[in-house]
């Protein structure tokens, strides 16, 4: 779990500092860094989005295919998206090798 807070907060950060740095080049570089700034956020919601399929991937959870299918399905929802990270988080606590 300490590595996709790890990898969530990294991402985060990257896509803060490159919006800064489009934001105030912007002018003078182009508009390079500000794609730069919107793919790395992109990343970082794609990446909050999928984290509870990930996370039953990774725990090998009996009911994967389900908290996919409610991922997919409702996790755009918040309600849905808490559904799926605490169903993930139930079950098998021993990481698949």
């Amino acid at each position: 779990m300490r590595l996709y807070g790890y990898l969530l907060g990294g991402t985060l950060g990257a896509a803060i500092i490159a919006f800064g740095f489009g934001l105030f080049f912007g002018a003078f570089i182009g508009h390079g860094l500000m794609l730069l700034a919107l793919c790395a956020f992109i990343a970082f919601l794609l990446i909050g989005y999928f984290l509870p399929s990930v996370l039953a991937g990774h725990f090998d959870h009996p009911r994967m295919v389900q908290i996919v299918a409610l991922n997919l399905l409702l996790g755009w929802t918040l309600f849905g998206w808490i559904a799926a990270i605490v169903w993930a988080s139930w079950g098998n606590r021993v990481p698949s090798a």
